[in-house]
């Protein structure tokens, strides 16, 4: 194997090197860009749900008496609350050991493990939060929630078409002779 042939399998392979290393680095981009999460409209809210959803986003904290130790529970529900203190956002602790509706609306939200966070929009719809409790996360999707409402909730007005003048009857009558005349024009 002569010389050039060396350089061109070392570029070749250089090459290669650059193409993994682009899409790797668009991949990434990518997964950087979207949000840790999806609002989804799989379930239909339970009525106790539906009537805190009037007044805008809810945040449901679902745990049971032996969540981790490290999750303080009674904090982050404190921290979001003096956050959202105001707000049209709705916080729920639900301790699906306590009693039966805490069990029942986690069974319609799946909960199968705690603790559980759901940010629900107005609509129903549902980001689901499994694991320890991740504050900045949760709170982009409660704004999030928050811009679904302010752009969904009033309807955008159509815009109003300005009125256009009819023709007068003279205007009419000037057109048809034109045209009338360029008829007779073109073939006479």
């Amino acid at each position: 194997m002569d010389k050039d042939e060396r350089r061109q399998i070392k570029a070749a392979i250089l090459i290669v090197y650059v193409g993994v290393a682009i899409i790797v680095a668009i991949e990434f981009a990518f997964a950087l860009s979207t949000p840790a999460y999806k609002f989804k409209t799989e379930v239909s809210p339970p009525q106790e749900i539906r009537d805190l959803l009037k007044n805008g986003p809810v945040v449901l904290l679902f745990t049971h008496n032996d969540s981790p130790g490290p999750w303080n529970v009674t904090q982050a529900i404190a921290d979001l609350q003096s956050q959202h203190n105001g707000t049209n956002v709705t916080i729920v602790h639900f301790n699906v050991d306590n009693n039966t509706t805490s069990r029942n609306v986690g069974k319609v939200y799946g909960v199968t493990a705690t603790p559980t966070t759901i940010v629900l929009r107005k609509d129903g719809a549902a980001a689901t939060f499994v694991g320890v409790f991740d504050a900045n996360v949760v709170k982009s999707a409660i704004q999030d929630a928050q811009n679904w409402q302010q752009t969904h909730s009033t309807p955008t007005p159509l815009p109003t078409p300005i009125p256009t003048p009819l023709p007068t009857p003279v205007q009419c009558h000037l057109a048809f002779v034109s045209v009338f005349s360029l008829c007779f024009r073109t073939n006479g």
